[in-house]
């Protein structure tokens, strides 16, 4: 998923796991590292949620799916898509 849109995003040329560092080596589908990979049991336990992301987002597929797998656990989830717009665009303003 997370590649969706890297090729286009310098933040994000580098391999996923180097973001991670040692906390989780090898473990990418770790729920702890990312909670995308959380059981229906954990992300029915989520409080609402609100996912953030724009066009131009390089996890943009990682915020849809996600706020799909909280939607089907039942969880109260929205997610909101700026045009234009790339990761973490918010903390920029």
């Amino acid at each position: 998923l997370f590649h969706t849109l890297a090729e286009d995003n310098e933040l994000f040329k580098e391999d996923p796991r180097d973001y991670l560092g040692d906390a989780y080596p090898g473990e990418l589908k770790n729920p702890l590292a990312s909670p995308m990979f959380a059981p229906t049991a954990i992300l029915k336990q989520m409080p609402p949620t609100l996912i953030v992301a724009g066009t131009a987002e390089v996890m943009l597929s990682d915020s849809t799916v996600f706020t799909e797998r909280l939607r089907e656990a039942g969880a109260e989830a929205t997610c909101v898509v700026y045009d234009k717009m790339w990761h973490v665009f918010p903390m920029f303003s």
